[in-house]
């Protein structure tokens, strides 16, 4: 059983923009401890894991002081995954940035898979190109988009409504947020990505006009994205569903969402055509 369940796989865009100390970081003196007591555990309830794309069957044969022997089923051979090995790759980890791709984490098949599946703070992404800190999450989105926002804001300072945006934090309704996570199966509208813990029911209407929580007349968006959206600054096409990006995000990270479209929903429902099209009439900039 791989660890996965849709935590992870957008490569976080502002990597080189953010200084890397704001990304978490793996304590090195408490990884083994940790990853002792997750091997104990998966030995005593024989549990197995893959590894990515090779799909090698593994599961822990033997946990020791310094090492942790890990079975590979297909081979019938046995790697043993050391103390210094977790060490190393938690301080890899924390150089950069708290993600790293396939392989490079360590450089053995069965020591990279353990490490991964036993931490109790390290993911795959969705595509399995990356290995990453789970506490990645919404507060780096958060400070990216800020930037954004800000230069935006500076460069036209009588958009009182950018600045109002710009301040403005929230969830989607509880119950609207929950029926679009089943509908999305917890990805990103837009990006097709997660984690669910960063995503937003953003509504096509705003719901302080009418007071419309259809599932219909919302998309499910990662936070800084439904900002953009509430801010007119993203586009939806009404009947192809296509990204459009207002022409000030043209030099950022957002304009790589241009020409993408809206994921399927599961039950085959499409967006509310007619409020897609109110407000695509509004935009002034398209």
């Amino acid at each position: 059983m791989l660890k996965f369940d849709f935590k992870f796989s957008v490569l976080y865009f502002s990597k080189i923009l953010i200084d890397k100390r704001m990304y978490p970081r793996l304590e090195t003196a408490n990884s083994w401890s940790a990853v002792v007591k997750a091997a104990q555990n998966a030995m005593e309830h024989n549990l197995k894991w893959k590894s990515p794309i090779r799909g090698y069957v593994y599961r822990v044969s033997g946990v020791y002081r310094n090492h942790i022997e890990v079975f590979r089923s297909s081979t019938k051979t046995v790697a043993k995954l050391s103390n210094k090995s977790v060490r190393n790759a938690v301080l890899r980890l924390n150089s950069s940035a708290g993600m790293v791709a396939r392989t490079k984490l360590l450089d053995n098949v069965a020591w990279e898979s353990a490490v991964t599946f036993l931490h109790p703070d390290l993911y795959w992404s969705d595509d399995f190109s990356q290995i990453y800190v789970k506490h990645l999450s919404l507060s780096i989105f958060r400070q990216e988009i800020g930037g954004v926002l800000r230069a935006i804001t500076e460069a036209d300072d009588d958009d009182g409504q950018i600045q109002q945006f710009a301040r403005l934090v929230r969830r989607g309704q509880k119950k609207l947020r929950e029926i679009l996570l089943i509908q999305y199966q917890e990805r990103c509208s837009i990006t097709g990505v997660g984690p669910s813990y960063v995503l937003e029911a953003a509504h096509i209407e705003p719901h302080a006009v009418q007071g419309i929580n259809e599932s219909t007349n919302a998309f499910l968006l990662r936070a800084d994205i439904h900002t953009l959206f509430d801010l007119d600054m993203l586009a939806i096409h009404p009947e192809n569903l296509t990204v459009f990006v207002h022409p000030k995000l043209e030099s950022t990270v957002y304009q790589d969402l241009a020409g993408r479209k809206i994921l399927p929903r599961i039950d085959g429902q499409q967006p509310d055509t007619e409020r897609l099209l109110s407000r695509w009439l509004e935009y002034n900039w398209i």
